[in-house]
């Protein structure tokens, strides 16, 4: 179960760089990482809870705004702040990482931890890739 997100201004103000626009690729890395550097961004601003999916749609772009645009009851719910960060995370999650990606790097990482990985080629979403034990 995720840990409930809090939001508080620090005493100090870290430089926090705005992160990229992600703009929908269907790849667990992409969609995790820009997730991450996205919620550095929003504690180290200060951005209120109520304000964080709606500032993160802000950095959407394509097909990801598409989404989110083409749907207005969503938009408006983003705008009104009515959508919290974490349904917003888990909607991002459902939405654009590949249903099989999280089972294929869940299974990766119990062979390399039992011992049963040497080298081994890893599909990801359009690309192999060759990963060292």
């Amino acid at each position: 179960m995720e840990q409930e997100f809090t939001f508080s201004l620090a005493e100090e103000r870290l430089h926090v760089p705005r992160p990229d626009k992600y703009d929908g690729r269907m790849d667990l890395p992409t969609v995790e990482a820009w997730l991450r550097s996205m919620e550095r961004y929003l504690v180290a601003h200060g951005v209120s809870e109520r304000r964080c999916a709606w500032t993160a749609a802000c950095y959407l772009t394509g097909f990801a705004e598409e989404w989110v645009c083409g749907n207005p009851e969503v938009y408006q719910q983003l705008k009104d702040g009515s959508v919290s960060w974490n349904t917003f995370k888990q909607s991002i999650r459902e939405n654009f990482i590949p249903a099989n990606a999280v089972r294929d790097v869940t299974c990766y990482v119990t062979m390399c931890y039992s011992g049963r990985v040497g080298r081994t080629k890893i599909r990801t979403t359009n690309t192999e890739e060759t990963h060292p034990r």
